[in-house]
């Protein structure tokens, strides 16, 4: 098996982390090497937009002026964590398969409010690596504000007026920039969506 970067995205909710792990756990039993990662990271960077997120830090601008800087501030994580010349990616995956609790079509969906906002976010992210796999975990907005309802913190893009925006970037972007991704039914158990993934992994 040639070591490969697997994306996992979906709404708030749609049990991408769940999966991740799941799936790093299982490949560790097969004695096949991974690194189980997500974004934002836990860098310096990544430090600063978890604490934007939960209200820590405070922006005083308007929401739109908000999502520009986060799309700024997730391109410039994303560098560390691709490049990092520690434990970045580009490293890791000479020697082991990397699992990734989202990547930059997060940042395309979460961080935009229209088409020409997406083609802009893209463009901070185009000459990133590719995954060699991306499972797109497909929950609706009424599902994922059900799942989340019982969170003790919640970041300010989860309510239901964005999760309906993200969700309709994210069928936007399957057709423009995600057309290899797999997508799940998220409404599947946790095991049947576990089968699914490891049979794609494991034919790869």
């Amino acid at each position: 098996m040639v070591n490969k970067f697997i994306v996992f995205e979906g709404i708030d909710g749609s049990g991408s982390s769940t999966q991740a792990q799941l799936l790093y756990n299982d490949l560790l039993y097969k004695k096949i090497p991974a690194k189980l990662t997500n974004e934002p990271t836990d860098g310096i960077i990544g430090h600063v937009i978890k604490n934007l997120f939960n209200g820590k830090f405070v922006f005083g601008g308007p929401q739109k002026e908000f999502d520009r800087m986060m799309a700024y501030l997730f391109a410039a994580d994303r560098i560390d964590h691709l490049f990092n010349k520690i434990d970045g990616i580009e490293k890791i995956l000479q020697y082991k398969n990397v699992i990734s609790t989202r990547y930059f079509y997060s940042s395309l969906v979460y961080h935009s409010n229209n088409e020409d906002e997406i083609k802009f976010i893209y463009s901070l992210n185009k000459n990133f690596r590719k995954p060699d796999i991306i499972f797109y975990l497909d929950i609706s907005p009424e599902e994922s504000i059900e799942r989340i309802k019982y969170r003790d913190v919640k970041d300010s893009y989860e309510n239901y007026e964005k999760l309906c925006l993200v969700y309709s970037n994210y069928k936007y972007i399957l057709t423009k920039y995600m057309k290899d991704a797999i997508i799940i039914d998220g409404t599947l158990s946790i095991s049947e969506i576990h089968n699914i993934i490891m049979e794609k992994v494991c034919n790869e």
